[in-house]
């Protein structure tokens, strides 16, 4: 409960106590279950003095533990002020990063990425990925679950250098990524890319990606599937790129249930020519609607 977060905010804002990696990271894993209030930006407070009176280099895990734990958090000036931190504990961490630890912290930054600190933790997490990727070593194989995780963390940074170079990253992942994805990840996936405009080549450069994966799901995209990855593709233009998913995602149309969101659906395909567009109003329409209106 709050009462509860509030009074270990200031037991935490009070101790002298040193904390071990392990349990400052929990510490943060705790904060999921809270939104924007009071109780929970003392507790951020709380933690970015633990953060920096770190003596010793944080290990991945733990950076990436953290990081996790703040999916909830909004760009509140509490998150704001303890993003740098983790920005400068990514770059001096001594560790290799995993793909799974990696998808773990870019999803944290889901509903923060709109500011410039969240930004700084960003370009750190992209020059980690460049790295492994410069020496084509990575710590654990590409795993599906983690390349969708990445890129569902992407969904409040709009075009920016620090984002493009995260997404150049990435798209290798997505093509190296042998498992096949499963529908619930190329939903995410696609999400992931909501601010991103048509100006933006490392976004189109997922979606070309991604178009085989979403043609290989061996479970049909649900209506709430579609509707996350129209959401991402709404801003990305007409281009080959999303032509090609739009096609790939057709037969995920026919099969959707009455929770699709026609109206957004629609509103992409008609901003469309060609008769991949075409084919999927087709089987739109050929559902019988099933709108719930909105964007």
């Amino acid at each position: 409960s709050r009462l509860a977060l509030g009074a270990l905010a200031l037991k935490a804002s009070r101790s002298e106590e040193p904390l071990t990696h392990q349990s400052l990271a929990m510490a943060f894993v705790g904060l999921q279950c809270f939104v924007e209030c009071p109780e929970l930006e003392a507790m951020l407070a709380a933690l970015r003095q633990r953060v920096l009176a770190c003596t010793e280099p944080l290990p991945a895990h733990a950076i990436c533990t953290a990081l996790y734990g703040l999916q909830r958090c909004s760009a509140s000036p509490g998150a704001r002020a303890l993003l740098p931190a983790f920005a400068r504990a990514v770059d001096s961490c001594r560790e290799d990063f995993s793909e799974r630890q990696l998808g773990s912290a870019f999803y944290g930054l889901r509903r923060c990425g709109g500011s410039e600190e969240a930004r700084q933790v960003l370009a750190a997490l992209a020059r980690r990925l460049e790295g492994s990727a410069a020496s084509g070593e990575r710590a654990g194989p590409c795993q599906s679950q983690s390349v969708a995780n990445m890129l569902y963390g992407l969904q409040c940074f709009s075009d920016c250098p620090e984002l493009s170079a995260a997404l150049k990253a990435i798209v290798p992942r997505v093509s190296a990524c042998g498992e096949p994805f499963k529908n619930y990840e190329v939903a995410m996936a696609l999400q992931g890319l909501t601010s991103c405009s048509e100006a933006c080549p490392g976004a189109l450069a997922v979606v070309a990606a991604l178009v085989p994966k979403a043609a290989s799901c061996e479970a049909p995209l649900s209506a709430h599937h579609l509707n996350m990855a129209f959401s991402g593709l709404q801003n990305l233009g007409t281009g080959p790129e999303v032509r090609g998913m739009i096609a790939a995602l057709q037969i995920h149309i026919e099969k959707a249930g009455r929770a699709l969101n026609s109206v957004l659906l629609t509103r992409v395909l008609e901003a469309m020519s060609g008769e991949e567009a075409e084919a999927a109003l087709r089987a739109l329409s050929g559902r019988g609607g099933g709108s719930r209106g909105g964007a």
